[in-house]
């Protein structure tokens, strides 16, 4: 729908307004979270990876770190429904006719992340893995000791 549409638009130039305001004003490393460039241009990004332009890829990697949060789909998939039940708020692409089929787009999703993720550390971008599944205070000491080496690395 044409609403559905001009709020994604909306959201994809805020998404590159706040990523463009860190990479201004960034003097050491950025962490991004999966929520932001890379999870929404994640397809984009791999082209300009594998398109051979290296100047481009230094420049929109300079600095940056990711932090990948992933789920399995059937978690992520009761997540979107529980949001939903909660807000009453559905971003466009996870409207499906069943559940069955938004595990199946999310599955889809997570096969394309892990090579988005492949090629990240293929060009030496450090990348710490997140099972959200996990427990939240190990989690959050696996985040720790990421940021503290690559403190140490600057």
């Amino acid at each position: 729908m044409g609403f559905d549409k001009l709020k994604v638009l909306s959201f994809f130039h805020k998404v590159l307004y706040q990523d463009g305001l860190i990479g201004l004003y960034n003097r050491n490393y950025t962490i991004i979270s999966e929520e932001g460039l890379f999870h929404n241009f994640g397809n984009e990004i791999v082209s300009l990876l594998n398109s051979g332009d290296e100047v481009s890829v230094k420049e929109l990697m300079r600095n940056r770190a990711v932090v990948y949060c992933y789920s399995t789909p059937e978690i992520i998939a009761h997540q979107i429904i529980k949001r939903y039940n909660e807000t009453g708020k559905l971003l466009p692409q996870h409207k499906t006719d069943s559940f069955e089929t938004l595990i199946e787009f999310q599955k889809e999703a997570l096969i394309n992340k892990e090579r988005f993720i492949e090629t990240l550390k293929s060009f030496n971008i450090p990348v710490l893995m997140i099972n959200t599944s996990d427990d939240i205070e190990s989690n959050a000491k696996k985040v720790n000791a990421f940021i503290s080496s690559l403190q140490k690395k600057n």
